[in-house]
């Protein structure tokens, strides 16, 4: 893969509502940095009354690993993007006229023993999430990562202006799923008036 520079690209912020809002976000010197999947249980090796043998098996450890919430950080450089409203589209606060309900809930994540269960809701309940999708553009075919239930707490936001331009960074909180998608999710791009 020497060579291959995966810059050309676009990302989404997206709310819970039933045809989702989005708010686009049109890569000019942005950096999106966050996993690429979530990590499963710790796994420890029972010996054989302490010895290594056919009967050693591995037992799986608890599943704080899976429900941990994950980091995640994004920097995007202003152009025509009106900064109030990138702002309100990462802490799902309402865009012009358009209020965005939080995406927190709505993803599963798989367990150790393979059942799938609803993220819970935060106890806070002033806290939201959304949803960051990115696509690069690689050939023929888009890839791209969708992170689910993303919180960015306003306090992790920064705006910052110098000789280069106008800069917002946000870090945020992963606690939904996370997929890679080969396109975005349809819905209705905010403001929608």
């Amino acid at each position: 893969m020497a060579g291959l520079t995966w810059k050309d690209g676009a990302a989404r912020l997206y709310d819970s509502t039933a045809t989702p809002f989005y708010f686009p976000i049109v890569f000019l010197e942005d950096g999106i940095s966050g996993p690429a999947g979530r990590p499963r249980p710790e796994e420890f090796l029972m010996l054989d009354r302490g010895l290594f043998t056919a009967s050693s098996v591995y037992r799986m450890g608890d599943d704080s690993p899976i429900v941990e919430p994950l980091d995640i950080t994004i920097r995007v450089a202003l152009t025509t993007t009106t900064p109030t409203y990138l702002y309100q589209a990462l802490i799902c606060g309402t865009i012009n006229v358009d209020a965005w309900a939080t995406t927190k809930g709505d993803t599963q994540l798989t367990n150790g023993a393979g059942s799938s269960i609803t993220t819970p809701a935060f106890a806070d309940s002033s806290k939201k999430c959304v949803n960051l999708e990115v696509l690069w553009e690689c050939g023929a075919t888009d890839m791209g990562i969708k992170w689910a239930e993303v919180y960015f707490d306003p306090g992790s936001i920064t705006i910052s202006e110098g000789a280069e331009g106008v800069f917002v960074e946000a870090a945020g909180k992963i606690y939904g799923d996370i997929d890679w998608i080969t396109s975005f999710t349809s819905g209705t791009a905010s403001p929608s008036t």
